[in-house]
């Protein structure tokens, strides 16, 4: 066995073991028989491990969609520690967290969880932070081992479609009387930054079906660029 073969065996052992432990020490998920009830909805948690800048503006359809499925609901973003900030001036977020807040997550009394990692992998980090919510509901998309960490579980796209759609897949399975559209990505600056840039947000995209290219002309003004190796990932 050569050496690199050696250490691919000695990582997947480890992973294995890791995985191991955490079904033995976290909740049991529990499968439910009926979508949840909005008016008991008082606190949700929306997980995203992989929280790269784009991944995040992608993600903000599905937040504004749990506020009008959820009303009542306060909705707090868990991140990685990189952009954490990112959200916070957000309107539909009530507070972001970073993996700092991992060890009391599950006193934050969540009544639901997400887990919006992509569609098309498991994560195994993404699943395991949405089981330390200790929420009696966590959603996520059925691939890979996500049953051993989520209840309600929400079958992977079988057609092609943005990942903004995607997403929102998940809030329409907890909250099917749903009839929202899905909104168009948005970003929201801090009152500093807009004084900043002269522009009143960033809005990118003009490939996907979700997206809209909004941006202050003149000598002021704030461009992202919005590339993506997929057409279901532009914005």
């Amino acid at each position: 066995m050569s050496l690199k073969d050696l250490g691919k065996r000695l990582e997947w052992e480890g992973k294995a073991a890791l995985r191991g432990t955490l079904l033995r020490l976290l909740p049991k998920p529990r499968r439910p028989d009926a979508p949840p009830d909005p008016a008991k909805v008082r606190r949700i948690l929306a997980v995203r491990h992989d929280a790269r800048l784009g991944n995040l503006l992608l993600l903000t359809p599905s937040l504004s969609l749990l506020k009008k499925a959820f009303p009542a609901a306060r909705v707090d973003v868990l991140l990685a520690d990189r952009y954490g900030d990112a959200l916070a001036s957000n309107p539909d977020v009530d507070r972001v967290l970073t993996a700092r807040s991992l060890p009391g997550l599950r006193f934050g009394g969540y009544d639901l969880a997400f887990d919006f990692s992509p569609h098309h992998a498991f994560s195994l980090s993404s699943a395991t932070w949405t089981a330390l919510s200790g929420a009696p509901r966590r959603i996520g998309f059925d691939r890979g081992d996500a049953a051993k960490f989520l209840g309600d579980l929400v079958p992977v796209p079988a057609a092609q479609a943005h990942e903004t759609e995607n997403l929102a897949a998940l809030v329409r399975h907890a909250a099917p009387a749903l009839k929202a559209a899905t909104p168009n990505t948005s970003w929201h600056f801090a009152g500093g930054e807009r004084r900043k840039a002269r522009a009143p947000g960033v809005r990118g995209g003009s490939t996907g079906p979700r997206s809209r290219c909004s941006s202050a002309r003149g000598p002021r003004s704030a461009s992202i660029p919005p590339g993506s190796s997929t057409w279901g990932r532009a914005w």
